[in-house]
């Protein structure tokens, strides 16, 4: 595969991102994250990570690459964020043409991004404060995933 070629799964364009994110200051690990896994809270203007089996978010990741893969769209890759020695990062389907031009995703290919400021997080394994938190910053988290991490 030359560096032009879209990876036909989440596995192999990994390979690539773990390198890109070492590029650029990141641990090569990744947490892959979506929007039920995270909270925005203002008040200390950090993104909180709901912890997950490392599978069950591989799964998802995979599945959202592959449907990326297949709409012709585009997939962004994009790291945003660290846990100790783990990137945070979600895998992010344009929903239309124009939104992949927006963003520079190449049209049926792969675009690797990392957020040169990182963001700060908080992982939480208790499920009651996971709760609490994501309904005290329901709308602000929309609001993250919407706006900063440009996902429909």
């Amino acid at each position: 595969m030359n560096s032009q070629e879209t990876p036909a799964s989440l596995n192999e364009a990994c390979q690539r991102f773990s390198r890109f994110l070492q590029q650029n200051d990141y641990p090569e690990q990744i947490v892959w994250v979506e929007q039920a896994d995270l909270v925005w809270d203002q008040r200390h203007l950090c993104v909180c990570v709901r912890e997950r089996p490392t599978q069950i978010a591989w799964d998802h990741a995979s599945q959202r690459y592959e449907e990326g893969i297949r709409n012709g769209n585009g997939v962004l890759l994009l790291a945003f964020s660290q846990l100790g020695e783990t990137s945070v990062a979600a895998v992010i389907l344009p929903k239309d043409d124009d939104a992949a031009q927006r963003h520079l995703i190449p049209r049926s290919g792969l675009k690797l991004s990392a957020a040169t400021k990182k963001l700060s997080a908080r992982r939480f394994t208790n499920r009651l404060t996971w709760l609490i938190q994501s309904a005290r910053n329901r709308t602000a988290s929309r609001l993250f995933w919407d706006e900063y991490l440009g996902c429909p």
